[in-house]
C-alpha cells in the first residue's frame, strides 16, 4: 500500500476540479436563461456539495465572478503579423465572444445599477488585464514604426469592445460582419502612418 507521500496526485487537484465543475455550472446555468440562479441550482448541476459551494462562494456575486474567471478564458485572441490584419481578426472574435449568453448575462449585469459593487470591481480588473494583452500586437506595431506613436492603443482596443458591446446590449444582437469591417477600416485610419 502506497503511503500518502507516494500518491500521485492529479494535475490542478481536487480544489481546482472543484472550482471547473461550479463555473461550468454557473455558466451553464446562466446560458439556459437561469441568471438568477440559487445554490441548490449550482449545486445539483455541478455534483458539489452545497456546503463546500457555500464556504468557498459565499455570495451569488461570488458564484458570477468565478464563472466570469473561466469564460474570459476562453476568448481567442488571435495572431496576424501585421496589425490591421490582427485588428480585423480581433473585431470579429470580440463579436463572437461577446454575443455568448454568459457574456450578454455579464454585460446586463454591468448595466445594472443593483450589481455590487465588488462584481464590478473584478470585472473591470479582469478586463484590464486582457486589454493590456489585446493591444500588444498593435504596442509591437508601434514599436517597429509600422503604427502611428501619437496614437493609444488601449483607446483603439475600448471603442472596438464598446462599439461591439452597444449592439449586443441594445439590440440584443451582434453587429453584421460588414458592420464590424466598417468599424475595423476606421479604427485603422487612427493607426496609420501619415503619408510621406
Amino acid at each position: 500500500m502506497k503511503s500518502r507521500k507516494e500518491i500521485v496526485r492529479r494535475p490542478g487537484g481536487r480544489t481546482d476540479q472543484t472550482r471547473q465543475s461550479v463555473a461550468q455550472a454557473v455558466v451553464s446555468l446562466i446560458e439556459s436563461g437561469n441568471a438568477s440562479f440559487e445554490l441548490q441550482d449550482v449545486s445539483r448541476l455541478s455534483g458539489v456539495h452545497r456546503t463546500t459551494i457555500y464556504r468557498r462562494w459565499r455570495t451569488r456575486e461570488d458564484l458570477l465572478t468565478e464563472a466570469l474567471t473561466l469564460n474570459v478564458s476562453k476568448l481567442r485572441i488571435p495572431e496576424a503579423d501585421d496589425w490591421q490584419v490582427y485588428l480585423r481578426k480581433l473585431a470579429h472574435e470580440l463579436s463572437r465572444f461577446l454575443s455568448t449568453p454568459m457574456m450578454m448575462a455579464v454585460g446586463s449585469l454591468m448595466a445594472s445599477p443593483n450589481t455590487p459593487r465588488e462584481f464590478r470591481e473584478h470585472f473591470y480588473t479582469q478586463f484590464g488585464t486582457v486589454i493590456e494583452k489585446l493591444t500588444e500586437p498593435l504596442d509591437k506595431a508601434k514599436k517597429q514604426g509600422k503604427f502611428r506613436a501619437d496614437a493609444d492603443t488601449a483607446v483603439i482596443i475600448n471603442v472596438l469592445l464598446s462599439y461591439i458591446l452597444s449592439f449586443i446590449l441594445l439590440l440584443k444582437a451582434p453587429p453584421s460582419d460588414a458592420v464590424i469591417d466598417k468599424a475595423v477600416r476606421n479604427l485603422k485610419l487612427i493607426g496609420k502612418l501619415p503619408s510621406a
